[in-house]
């Protein structure tokens, strides 16, 4: 009897533990297989067409001209999973959610010049746009990430004109560590 209570009280503490480690590695994954897709989706793009993300001019013509034609898009949700983030929201058969917004065209600057994709200064001007994953849908935590040791559901990435990087510190430990 006293066996069977010891190994409980093991269960009841490790499980929890086991299973947030595992939500944690797959929304990882998640967060790679998301990133990966918006990058093959703008190459794919520029070998038909030969315009990159900054020779649009919204969110809206980046959506109409590049991801609804090179992502397998499921739907168009009305906002994203958190009421916090607006702009073009999509959805992938997979299940992720996308919102892409504060997208700024300016051709006469390079992206370099005015985004830092060592996560010091995020994209408000020049080629590039922020972009927010929710790498399982409407499922909760919907929360975005605060570190890489303790992974959630949210990310955010920003599209240069053929770059897709993760933002903010925990984004690029995820991606890169």
């Amino acid at each position: 009897m006293l066996t069977l209570v010891i190994i409980g009280i093991i269960a009841v503490i490790t499980i929890p533990t086991v299973v947030n480690r595992t939500n944690g590695m797959q929304y990882k994954s998640a967060f790679k297989k998301a990133v990966a897709s918006i990058a093959y989706a703008i190459d794919k793009n520029w070998a038909f067409t030969n315009l990159s993300v900054s020779d649009y001019d919204t969110e809206q013509d980046l959506y109409d001209n590049i991801f609804s034609q090179h992502l397998h898009i499921f739907d168009t949700p009305d906002s994203f999973t958190t009421d916090d983030y607006s702009g073009v929201v999509f959805r992938t058969n997979d299940g992720v959610i996308y919102c892409l917004q504060n997208f700024h065209s300016d051709k006469s600057e390079s992206p370099d010049s005015v985004c830092d994709i060592n996560n010091n200064n995020p994209c408000v001007s020049g080629d590039a746009a922020n972009l927010f994953i929710d790498v399982n849908g409407y499922k909760a935590p919907n929360k975005m990430i605060e570190t890489a040791d303790k992974p959630s559901d949210v990310y955010q990435a920003q599209i240069y004109s053929r770059l897709v990087v993760p933002y903010g510190q925990a984004s690029y430990e995820v991606m890169f560590k």
